[in-house]
């Protein structure tokens, strides 16, 4: 038995892959906007092992709050 991937599970895992990039790109440009008008951007990522899962599930939160500077 071959330890490649069938061609669906390869064309799926190229699709997810470009998702991922897609996605984080969007988050950096919306980051550096918000970033440029004042915002304090905040980003945690978590591993979170829930019952009967054999891999840890990514738990990301994002917070944002306007930062105003006195004097």
């Amino acid at each position: 038995m071959s330890d490649l991937p069938s061609v669906p599970e390869l064309q799926r895992d190229q699709q997810l892959a470009r998702d991922l990039t897609s996605a984080v790109a969007t988050l950096q440009k919306a980051i550096h906007a918000a970033v440029e008008v004042g915002l304090k951007v905040t980003i945690e990522v978590e591993s979170m092992h829930h019952v009967g899962h054999h891999h840890p599930e990514p738990l990301v939160e994002v917070s944002a709050e306007r930062v105003i500077k006195l004097g």
